[in-house]
């Protein structure tokens, strides 16, 4: 699955007119087949769920690619609890994949996990795949380029302000950098304050219910 998603996102525009077609067909058959990998562990658990984590990675890649189309639900319901725990982690690395912290709806939803679970294990890996999350909102990783346009597979960049490419390049290339642009993109964020704020309190409750 992982060499066939590879072969069908780096071969997406090779194709002439003549066989779209054909290209179109093969690609829906693959994405079927990958879908239904996705869901056999439901009915027969593989080894460690491999087919489903490694369709949900083929799927992200695909989505990349634009070859599919995906919501973030298609992955919310794997990180549930009750799945496998590698399962869950998968599903939230492909939700950072589909968007970014900057998306107010995951990141209440990773704090929320983050303080809830009951897997100190978890817990651990899911601050891991948060702090990816944030280092990828510091250097802009999912950023639009807004100073770049493809023509015909060629890279055209447009000339911007010299503190603009400065900035850029400063995130990308030191950590005092990333710390500004990180402050720049979620210090003023209202929703991840508060989603901080009900974190700690919920740890703070834990503990002094562990104290009595």
């Amino acid at each position: 699955m992982s060499c066939l998603a590879q072969s069908m996102s780096t071969s997406a525009d090779q194709y002439g007119m003549d066989g779209e077609a054909d290209n179109k067909i093969f690609q829906r058959k693959a994405i079927n087949e990958i879908e239904r990998y996705k869901h056999i562990d439901e009915w027969i658990a593989s080894f460690q769920n491999v087919y489903s984590i490694t369709a949900l990675r083929c799927l992200v890649k695909l989505s990349n690619a634009r070859l599919v189309t995906l919501k973030l639900t298609d992955f919310l319901l794997y990180t549930r609890t009750g799945n496998a725990d590698e399962l869950r982690l998968t599903a939230f690395e492909c939700l950072l994949e589909m968007t970014t912290l900057k998306n107010e709806v995951i990141l209440r939803y990773f704090l929320h996990c983050l303080s809830t679970d009951p897997s100190p294990y978890m817990r651990d890996r899911i601050w891991r795949i948060f702090g990816k999350g944030l280092g990828r909102v510091a250097i802009g990783e999912k950023m639009a380029d807004e100073t770049a346009q493809a023509v015909n597979g060629l890279i055209v960049e447009q000339e911007g302000s010299t503190e603009l490419r400065q900035a850029e390049l400063a995130r990308t290339k030191t950590i005092p950098g990333a710390l500004a642009a990180l402050k720049q993109e979620l210090g003023g964020s209202k929703v991840l304050k508060e989603a901080l704020w009900s974190a700690v309190k919920y740890a703070l409750c834990n503990e002094r219910e562990d104290i009595g």
